[in-house]
């Protein structure tokens, strides 16, 4: 096996001595092993290849600058940059592999390279240069600082003359791999044939990395069958590049023209134990709704994966890290079948420890809405309605504690003088501050001056939640949720003993009286409105309903 990368000054040793060698088409590979199959796949087209690992920007800038001094006219030129990417909205970079602090916008340059340097490099040969930039953040994703965000963009400014293709590492290395590196291959064509990667820049029509001329001259033997069935295993492995079909290869040709190559890809595919941990994840199979499972049930142990999308991004592998480690595991961050048969027996447990306490709180809840009840409004007195309706307003007696006070309201208008009831409808039909202050003036021992009070008291606080309650308005709004969802919401309310109202889809204030009423059960802030947290508790609630 080669050896996976040389040092720096070895790596820029290598580069500064082919420059003047004249070996042909050249190839730069940052980013991949010597052994990678793509790297391969470039020395089997007739390139000069270069592999250098990534691991510092200073090494990748040195890849770099040897292979703009090696170049000599009419020479093709492909540069593949692979790992992580970053951008700050204009640029792009490549972020070296070493370990360090998650870099910033201020210091992005000292740890990554500017993928516009490498347009620069291929801006030598236009016409004939290629620039691929493989997304491999899946297993290497950096953290970035302020300014920053962890993707690949496509390059806002691509020089006259380049080509670049974009896409995942794995679609990237299909389209060079296995269709694009071949004479006269259409590149357009290619991708799209592969899918997941897209082409930009200098795109002619039947435009292609290798020419027809390139070929060799003299005409290639006629393979026979045997040859064309290696050939066709050996391709079917590399676009796997997985450990079975690299053993199904040298299961059927453990004396074929690349077996020594093969088993190459095979060792590297078992010396990653990342490698190992993924393929055992992939094995698994899990579809969507596993997934948003998966993700649930890391919430309800209190790993926050940042979502319940059914997609396995960086936060939720951090997520599943977390777990591993907190179960004394090697967090890989990808599940093992054991691991996710112990996180849904321990989200289950941790669930039915959750509902409890809900329970005993609801239960508790309930014995002082009851004892406030009997201190205050059980007499049916007006003081004690209005404090019981103070501190309960979704209490087990709030209707009784309303109705009652539209009684005795009823009596006093009945009674109230003609004059006075006309004021105080006045002040009733306006409802704002300033009519029940101009009742209390001119009646501060009106038949209704309690009720002007309370309601000051109500608006002065309505106007201070208002802020607050469209927020969380907004923040349901977000979730996007439909009509099906709305009701099994309501039906789910129900079930729990917290009284929705009719179950018709449409959240009505008695939808969001159980809505604030679970959110109290269960330690959240009781806004009434649906938020990222109640629908990581009610999403447990309804067995990974909400989709």
């Amino acid at each position: 096996m080669r050896p996976r990368y040389a040092p720096p000054t070895a790596l820029t040793a290598a580069l500064a001595l082919s420059a003047g060698a004249a070996l042909g088409d050249r190839a730069l590979l940052i980013g991949l092993p010597d052994e990678a199959p793509l790297t391969a796949a470039f020395r089997e087209a007739g390139f000069e290849v270069t592999a250098a690992p990534g691991e510092s920007v200073s090494d990748m800038r040195a890849a770099l600058s040897g292979l703009l001094s090696a170049a000599e006219p009419g020479e093709r030129r492909a540069i593949v940059l692979s790992g992580a990417f970053v951008h700050d909205g204009r640029q792009v970079w490549l972020v070296q592999r070493a370990e360090g602090a998650a870099p910033d916008r201020g210091a992005i340059g000292d740890v990554a390279l500017a993928v516009d340097t490498a347009l620069a490099v291929a801006a030598g040969a236009p016409g004939a240069a290629f620039v691929a930039l493989a997304d491999a953040a899946e297993r290497q994703a950096p953290e970035p600082g302020q300014g920053l965000e962890p993707a690949l963009v496509p390059p806002r400014d691509i020089p006259q003359g380049v080509t670049v293709l974009h896409g995942g590492l794995r679609d990237v290395s299909g389209v060079l791999a296995r269709r694009a590196l071949r004479p006269g291959a259409d590149l357009a064509q290619a991708a799209e044939r592969q899918g997941g990667v897209a082409t930009l820049g200098f795109l002619p029509q039947g435009h292609a990395i290798l020419p027809e001329e390139a070929a060799s001259a003299a005409p290639a033997a006629e393979p026979d069958a045997g040859e064309a069935e290696e050939r066709a295993a050996w391709e079917r492995a590399q676009q796997a590049d997985t450990r079975d079909a690299w053993r199904a290869y040298l299961d059927s040709y453990p004396d074929g023209t690349r077996a020594a190559s093969a088993r190459d890809a095979l060792a590297r595919i078992e010396s990653d134990p990342e490698r190992r941990a993924a393929e055992a994840e992939s094995a698994l199979d899990l579809d969507r709704l596993r997934r948003r499972q998966v993700q649930s049930q890391l919430a309800i142990l209190g790993h926050e994966p940042r979502g319940v999308d059914g997609v396995f991004g960086p936060n939720t592998r951090a997520a599943i890290a977390r777990f591993q480690r907190s179960e004394g595991y090697d967090d890989t961050g990808y599940l093992t079948r054991a691991q996710l048969e112990e996180l849904s027996v321990a989200a289950a447990r941790r669930q039915a420890e959750l509902e409890a306490q809900a329970e005993r709180r609801r239960l508790q809840a309930e014995r002082e809405d009851r004892a406030v009840w009997q201190a205050t409004g059980a007499d049916g007195d007006e003081a004690g309605l209005r404090t019981y309706l103070q501190r309960y307003p979704d209490g087990v007696f709030a209707e009784r504690a309303r109705e009652a006070l539209a009684a005795l309201e009823g009596e006093k208008r009945a009674a109230a003088e003609a004059a006075d009831a006309t004021a105080w409808e006045r002040a009733r039909g306006a409802d704002t501050v300033d009519a029940y202050r101009g009742y209390l003036e001119a009646r501060p021992q009106g038949a209704f001056a309690p009720e002007a009070r309370a309601r000051i008291e109500a608006l002065r606080a309505e106007a201070a939640g208002a802020g607050a309650r469209e927020a969380a308005r907004a923040s349901e709004q977000q979730l996007g949720l439909n009509d099906v969802t709305r009701l099994l919401v309501e039906q789910r309310l129900a079930q729990l003993g917290l009284d929705p109202g009719t179950a018709d889809g449409a959240f009505d204030e008695s939808t969001r009286q159980a809505i604030r009423a679970f959110q109290r059960n269960r330690d959240l802030e009781p806004t009434g409105y649906l938020t990222q947290a109640t629908v990581a508790r009610m999403l447990a609630d309804l067995g990974g309903l909400l989709r």
